[in-house]
């Protein structure tokens, strides 16, 4: 990071004290206290009572649904050009792909490739709008958030085609979709990162500037302390990861393969990664994921920065519009992007 440190959140500049690099924390080690800000929101918005699980829905109404809820995220968008595409194949197995394009004022050359998240089945360009604005802003670069095929209608590997296509388009013909030559950063939320990481292990030979990894799946399947210690927290449960593993990777045997489940890719393949950043929710069932990543990288000797936001919870920075710690986080995201750009 530069001298621009000092403008950021006090938890990126240490790791939390319950964390060691070299030993995997237990469920009881986790904090699980939400942060004052976020229950100050909660109590704010109010409830209506129990709420559908868009997961336990029809696939297509589950989606409508999702998106609809999504809608109080991304009012009062920050202002900048925003364009859409229809992106075509770049490589075999690829679909036709739509991308919204966000350019805010004096944006360097180059361009992050944001893919939403939503568990492989939901999530699209507008669930994440007002927090690709925000990173936009911040990274002093375009953003470009794909609409990929989504599970269970098209379970993997059909949304990681999809993104790899846009990805290839960005690196040889930015122009075609209105982004200028430059450095290509990766980044993903939650299942976007999962398909953010995999994109780069499925196309080591057009290298990126660096890879944005925020609270991502990382091992499906697999069980690990937060799992454990926030099976039943509100909004995000262990029954919600389970049904999403269950249509993205239908087969089981699917769950060990590198592409799906980036932690097992062999160390060659991680080693060829870019430099890394992992932003990790700390009230999160996929918390470990994104800590054993780490973990795993730090043992390769590999470029990685890991900031845990404390007291939120997975899918924070949609909250951006409306939570100081989501814009605070983006405006860190924002940094390292573009220290990740400049570096080439």
């Amino acid at each position: 990071m530069s001298q621009r440190d000092h403008l950021l959140p006090v938890w990126s500049h240490a790791l939390p004290r319950w964390l060691h690099p070299q030993r995997e924390e237990q469920p009881l080690d986790i904090p699980n206290t939400p942060a004052a800000s976020l229950l100050a929101l909660m109590a704010k918005l109010g409830s209506s009572g129990p709420q559908i699980d868009p997961t336990t829905l029809p696939p297509a109404e589950g989606r409508a649904l999702a998106a609809t809820r999504a809608q109080i995220w991304n009012t009062d968008l920050p202002p900048m050009q925003r364009h859409e595409y229809a992106v075509p194949p770049a490589r075999a197995k690829a679909a036709p792909c739509r991308v919204v394009v966000l350019t805010p004022e004096d944006a360097a050359p180059g361009a992050i490739l944001m893919i939403p998240g939503g568990g492989f089945a939901f999530g699209a360009p507008e669930t994440d709008e007002h927090a690709g604005r925000c990173l936009a802003q911040d990274a002093g670069m375009t953003v470009v958030l794909p609409d990929y095929r989504k599970a269970p209608e098209d379970p993997f590997p059909a949304g990681l085609h999809d993104v790899a296509s846009v990805y290839l388009t960005l690196a040889r013909h930015p122009e075609t979709i209105g982004c200028a030559a430059g450095p290509v950063v990766v980044g993903g939320d939650s299942a976007g990162a999962n398909l953010a990481i995999a994109t780069l292990l499925l196309e080591p030979q057009t290298p990126a500037a660096g890879l944005l990894l925020y609270y991502g799946m990382f091992a499906p399947g697999r069980q690990r302390a937060s799992h454990l210690r926030f099976a039943e927290f509100p909004g995000f449960t262990a029954a919600k990861l389970q049904r999403y593993t269950e249509w993205y990777l239908p087969d089981p045997a699917q769950r060990c393969d590198p592409l799906a489940a980036p932690l097992y890719a062999n160390d060659t393949a991680l080693t060829a990664l870019p430099p890394v950043h992992i932003l990790a929710a700390e009230l999160d069932p996929l918390l470990s994921d994104s800590l054993a990543l780490w973990r795993r990288l730090l043992t390769l000797g590999h470029s990685v920065r890991l900031d845990v936001v404390p007291g939120m919870p997975h899918g924070f920075l949609q909250m951006s519009q409306h939570l100081r710690d989501a814009r605070q986080a983006l405006t860190l995201c924002g940094h390292v992007a573009r220290d990740f750009a400049s570096a080439l």
